[in-house]
């Protein structure tokens, strides 16, 4: 990879034409979920609409018996966000409700740190938050899913699709073309046991199938076989 270190150190300008020279490789995804309180999750919050999480962070729904899901006591909602202009904070704001200056009138407390939420909402019975994927707990910090129209995010299962707004693509970057050498590193990253012990270990999220063809067929074709070779169970 020293072409493209070398690349990466010498802090192009950003002009269009300077960026266009880097080829963006994807090769896992940071996914966060939805988390609730565990009472929360017992009393049947299992899985929340978008509509819904934009009313709550937004301040519109204040109290958990305004989920139709939810069998507890009347409950007011505390609504976690994280520290306020950080990439995650941002991130949130466009993804979710819509741009990245939303206001979240809802939020009740900020962490900066996903320890700090993992605790508060474990220590809580009220509470909603997103995180980092290594925090959750399902006994103590259970992941909900997220329905958006027709289609249904659930943490273990399909938190890698592209259209899942609380996720980010973790990238590897090469300089112009992609040398020999470079292919072979990415490759392994995308391969079937790179995802596992490169991307899962690390309490990342592995491509979904598609992606991973995708990323795969950017690639210079290897000295033996072909790329499509290292991944679908083949590798």
């Amino acid at each position: 990879m020293t072409r493209a270190r070398r690349s990466l150190r010498s802090s192009p300008n950003d002009s269009e034409e300077e960026l266009n020279k880097f080829v963006d490789h994807v090769v896992g995804v940071d996914a966060q979920p939805l988390v609730v309180s565990k009472e929360i999750y017992d009393a049947g919050v299992t899985e929340l609409t978008l509509q819904q999480v934009q009313q709550i962070y937004r301040g519109e729904i204040s109290n958990w018996s305004e989920i139709d899901s939810y069998s507890g006591e009347d409950k007011e909602i505390q609504a976690i966000g994280r520290a306020e202009g950080s990439g995650t904070d941002t991130s949130f704001r466009a993804n979710v409700l819509g741009g990245p200056n939303a206001s979240m009138e809802g939020v009740d407390v900020r962490k900066g740190q996903n320890q700090q939420v993992q605790t508060l909402v474990a220590n809580s019975n009220n509470a909603v938050a997103y995180m980092a994927l290594a925090f959750v707990d399902e006994q103590r910090v259970p992941p909900v899913a997220l329905t958006i129209e027709d289609t249904t995010y659930e943490y273990g299962k399909n938190l890698g699709a592209k259209d899942y707004p609380l996720n980010r693509d973790l990238h590897c970057y090469t300089w112009e073309d992609t040398s020999p050498k470079e292919a072979a590193f990415i490759l392994t990253m995308l391969s079937d046991m790179g995802q596992e012990r490169y991307v899962a270990a690390n309490n990342y999220v592995k491509l979904p199938t598609n992606r991973q063809e995708q990323q795969v067929s950017k690639l210079p074709e290897p000295e033996q076989g072909s790329p499509q070779d290292y991944i679908g169970g083949s590798s």
